[in-house]
């Protein structure tokens, strides 16, 4: 690996999941927000667990109500 890049770190195991819609992967929940006297808000959940070696959309267009932001996760794993 060239000097410039920094070396990975694993940092605890690696968990997967099988394949999943992104519909599936979306809950509703809620969050206090900080510095606001304790106020709760609806806010968007995202399970971001990668599945083996298959590209998974986690936030997309059709799942969420961001404008810009998308988000997708892979795993590769050679051996498999």
């Amino acid at each position: 690996m060239p000097e410039a890049f920094a070396h990975p770190i694993e940092i605890g195991p690696s968990t997967t999941t099988a394949a999943t819609p992104p519909e599936a992967r979306r809950r509703d929940g809620y969050a206090v927000v900080p510095g606001r006297g304790g106020e709760v808000r609806a806010v968007e959940m995202f399970d971001a667990t990668p599945a083996v070696n298959r590209r998974e959309g986690v936030i997309r267009a059709d799942n969420a109500t961001f404008r810009f932001l998308r988000l997708a996760r892979i795993l590769l794993d050679p051996q498999q």
